[in-house]
């Protein structure tokens, strides 16, 4: 597959929002935090245009699957738009995988971002098109919303340099080696409850050759639930290394802490995995984030110290 930068990244000066997950204006709390979140990317110089079902809701979505899939058609043939962000995390982007089209996407030339649960719209599209979307925590009310109030400065800055054609993974030096080694391959993941909801279906992506980079907000037993489901789907006999998120944010109500099995035991002694691994990647929920290009090229060397080399088209 030939794999290419989007058109529009570098001169994005026109932003799309759109709310394929979750609500958030009928919560005063969260419309408040998205009304701050706007006026952040304003202050940056950026114009914003809103999908029409953007401030809906409909039970704990926007809109029907329908309609949200209408509104990123909207926002692609919108001849202005450069780059469409998510308003707000969620549940329910995968009702949206039968009703979209990743070259649509592709051909538009626009840049598609996404976290969370809407994180895997940009993995599919990167997969099946080979153009290169974003994987950041900035969605517009608990990314720039908190932006503006000053919190996670990496994210801010890993934004304004992705949206200018420029990455970088060095983040803020608290990357472990977990499992020491060196490794290239495309960059494939996202949020890892979404990963494992694709196995067994037409987006499930080819993981060959690949680096998984995942985060996670989940307790520690379903992180462990869906680090199985990888596993016996066969990815950890495909990939080439892996990144995994701050893990250690994460918690368990069910089990008392030390009696779940450690993320890390999973990897190491049950799955016996032999690729190299880094943990406490500058990635995950209420973290600060590196922005990843989805389907760049990555060079990972995992030794007493951690680096990540990208090399895009």
């Amino acid at each position: 597959m030939s794999w290419r930068l989007p058109e529009r990244l570098g001169h994005v000066s026109t932003i799309g929002i759109w709310s394929p997950s979750g609500a958030f204006a009928n919560d005063p709390d969260k419309l408040a935090l998205y009304e701050r979140g706007v006026a952040f990317l304003r202050g940056l110089g950026l114009s914003v245009v809103e999908a029409s079902h953007c401030r809906g809701a409909w039970h704990h979505a926007s809109a029907t699957p329908a309609e949200r899939a209408a509104d990123l058609r909207e926002l692609l043939d919108h001849p202005d738009i450069d780059l469409i962000l998510p308003s707000i995390g969620g549940h329910v982007a995968s009702q949206l995988l039968p009703l979209f089209d990743p070259r649509q996407v592709a051909d538009s030339g626009k840049v598609l971002l996404g976290f969370s649960d809407n994180a895997l719209l940009p993995l599919v599209v990167a997969d099946q098109t080979g153009t290169i979307t974003i994987h950041h925590a900035a969605d517009v009310t608990f990314g720039f919303g908190r932006f503006a109030e000053g919190h996670y400065p990496l994210s801010s800055t890993s934004f304004a340099d992705a949206i200018s054609g420029r990455f970088d993974l060095t983040g803020t030096a608290g990357w472990r080696t977990l499992q020491p080694g060196a490794a290239s391959g495309r960059l494939l993941g996202g949020n890892l409850k979404g990963l494992a909801s694709l196995a067994g279906t037409r987006w499930w992506p080819n993981w060959q050759g690949s680096i998984l980079f995942w985060e996670s907000t989940d307790p520690l037993h379903a992180v462990c639930q869906h680090l199985m489901q990888l596993a016996n789907a066969g990815v950890f006999d495909s990939i080439a290394g892996m990144i995994i998120g701050r893990v250690s944010t994460l918690s368990d109500s069910f089990y008392p802490p030390e009696q779940v099995l450690p993320i890390e035991k999973l990897l190491l002694d049950v799955l016996d995995l032999r690729f190299p691994i880094v943990v406490e990647a500058d990635l995950g929920h209420n973290v600060d984030n590196v922005a990843v290009p989805v389907g760049a090229l990555a060079i990972l060397d995992a030794g007493d110290t951690v680096s990540c080399e990208l090399r895009l088209p």
